[in-house]
């Protein structure tokens, strides 16, 4: 008996997103980077087992400069691997403000991760490796719990999250289809202080079992993209 006690006690607690480390740390470059092409990503990804990950380059209009969608050999589920790509680019003029975004998508090319960082592309001259950013969790998910099965057409998100612009955070529930049915919003005040929060979402067009993702994300208004997504997999009944 004192034996299975303590197996219990090592268990991991039950309906979160915060991980042992970051799903994707960019290592490099880093925020406000000056870079001529190419650009040498370096990263850490937790891949999904189809080894999605996409990455876009966006100009100051957001535009894109570039695109790729690789299919890489996943890790361990739980932990990071090196991640690396050459982007290629070309700009209009002598230099731009660019936001580089590098996601993980799931094997219905949902978005599961994204993390982004701002540049400063030029055609010629010295780059700079700009400034390494802290790459620990934004947002813990204490309920519903991963692939919890939810029904009823309403459930409460619990948990905490520290906000990266002003705009607010939105929590989607999106199908397999890509399709939203259900979304709430979380109002931000000040960037970068702790937001606990418990606020109810509702669902519908649900008929019966059915897979979907709580995608929880950021958006900035210089570039009109998301800038930072986490998700989590759940089960929907009606």
């Amino acid at each position: 008996m004192f034996c299975l006690l303590a197996a219990f006690c090592l268990l991991p607690p039950e309906g979160s997103l915060a991980q042992p480390s970051p799903a994707i740390s960019i290592l490099s470059p880093g925020e406000g980077a000056t870079l001529t092409s190419p650009i040498l990503l370096d990263a850490e990804v937790v891949a999904d087992p189809e080894g999605l990950i996409r990455v876009t380059l966006l100009d100051h209009n957001g535009n894109p400069l570039a695109r790729q969608l690789l299919r890489v050999s996943p890790g361990d589920d739980r932990y990071p691997s090196a991640f690396r790509s050459e982007i290629l680019f070309e700009i209009p003029a002598d230099s731009t403000h660019a936001l580089m975004k590098l996601e993980t998508l799931d094997t219905k090319h949902r978005p599961i991760n994204l993390r982004s960082v701002n540049l400063n592309l030029t055609s010629s001259g010295i780059s700079s490796p700009g400034a390494h950013t802290s790459q620990s969790s934004w947002v813990v998910i204490d309920n519903p719990a991963e692939m919890a099965v939810l029904e009823g057409g309403r459930f409460q998100i619990k948990g905490s999250v520290v906000p990266i612009t002003q705009n607010p955070i939105f929590f989607e529930l999106v199908t397999e289809g890509d399709r939203v049915v259900g979304s709430a919003q979380l109002a931000v005040i000040n960037p970068d202080e702790m937001i606990e929060f418990d606020i109810p979402i509702t669902y519908t067009y649900i008929k019966g079992l059915t897979d979907v993702r709580l995608v929880i994300r950021q958006s900035n208004t210089t570039y009109g993209a998301v800038i930072i997504l986490d998700s989590l997999p759940l089960q929907l009944l009606p």
